[in-house]
């Protein structure tokens, strides 16, 4: 069982690392947008091509929201004053109120560039925070 657990693990990771779009097709993670010039999905019954894209891009206006995140957590900000600075400047998550676990999520994701490791990075004042969204 561990074995086809790791070969699965392993697979979707590479599938992933090629933008392949392994969840919900009808959402994306943040700093990701659907490729509409990519490949489409398949339907399962009749193995004919639909017009869902696949393949996830980077979405180039949340990418350099992600990097305004990352920005600010080296400067020493929390994941509640970084939400609170993005509100205030006027920049909503994608229609919402940010949220510290929005923030914490995306600091954590693959999808913003970052590694799998579901560990925060530290807040100069203290130590590493372990993401608690990665914990349920």
């Amino acid at each position: 069982m561990a074995m086809i657990r790791e070969r699965t693990s392993k697979a979707m990771r590479h599938y992933q690392a090629q933008g392949r779009r392994m969840g919900r097709l009808d959402r994306c993670p943040y700093g990701k947008m659907p490729d509409p010039n990519g490949p489409m999905v398949k339907e399962k019954e009749t193995g004919q091509f639909t017009e869902r894209p696949a393949r996830m891009i980077d979405h180039p206006e949340e990418q350099a929201v992600i990097e305004r995140i990352r920005q600010l957590r080296n400067e020493g900000y929390g994941l509640r004053k970084i939400a609170k600075h993005l509100e205030e400047a006027g920049i909503l998550c994608r229609g919402n109120r940010w949220h510290p676990s929005t923030i914490a999520s995306i600091l954590t994701s693959r999808a913003s560039g970052k590694s799998s490791c579901n560990v925060l990075p530290p807040h100069p004042g203290g130590s590493h925070q372990v993401d608690p969204l990665e914990h349920k």
